[in-house]
């Protein structure tokens, strides 16, 4: 029911009328599970009909999750679906009190925070959108971890200290006034406020970082959502 609302409104989105048609083009789009079991499909259609006896059936691409190694996400540059990586650890936050499983997930999500890392440093992910990412991260690995408190509490404070220690190094600097830069320019923070945060945190002037936002050009390298 999703895909088909989600379709159906990007298709209205960019639909025009020439004379007495309507061109309503349908997104390309997909439908992605999490966790793959015996009965998750391997294809699926999205079937639209009305009262005039006329139809429309496509397919739908099914993405599984599951069928994708953390190398090939980060490989593909799939940085949205990072997160949502950790259901493939399921099995072993289950079993986190055994080594093996301990090791590899602290192996997982430090491969996890190294690329993230990478990413702000390279200035391909702006604050907001890391904060996003490890954000998620924390969410999905209480949801998973609930049931086992070593790993819930052992991977919470493993994540808070990758993300203090970026921080520490990365963001309060010359950086992070562009992080405010880049919200401003984005629509996500009022210019205002961002040159309060920017004389708090950075000791510059609210006429200074105006100036700044005024001359502002970003990064086209920057990943966007």
């Amino acid at each position: 029911m999703r895909i088909a609302k989600y379709d159906w409104l990007e298709a209205m989105r960019n639909s025009r009328v020439e004379g007495d048609t309507i061109h309503i083009p349908l997104p390309y789009s997909g439908i992605l599970y999490l966790r793959k079991t015996h009965q998750t499909p391997e294809k699926m259609f999205v079937h639209y009909y009305d009262n005039y006896g006329n139809d429309l059936k496509y397919p739908v691409k099914v993405i599984n999750l599951a069928d994708y190694t953390l190398d090939e996400l980060i490989e593909k540059n799939l940085t949205f679906l990072l997160p949502f990586y950790l259901f493939n650890l399921e099995d072993d936050l289950k079993d986190y009190n055994k080594e093996a499983s301990r090791e590899k997930i602290i192996t997982s999500y430090d491969e996890l925070f190294q690329y993230l890392n990478k990413l702000r440093e390279q200035e391909k992910l702006n604050v907001y959108q890391y904060s996003l990412i490890t954000d998620m991260l924390r969410k999905v690995t209480d949801n998973l971890a609930q049931s086992n408190e070593r790993a819930r509490k052992e991977l919470d404070e493993f994540m808070g200290g990758k993300i203090l220690e970026f921080k520490n190094e990365r963001l309060l600097n010359e950086g992070g006034i562009k992080d405010l830069l880049s919200l401003v320019h984005d629509g996500l923070l009022n210019a205002d406020v961002a040159a309060d945060r920017a004389a708090k945190e950075y000791g510059i002037s609210k006429e200074d970082f105006k100036k700044r936002l005024d001359s502002y050009q970003p990064n086209d390298e920057l990943m966007q959502g």
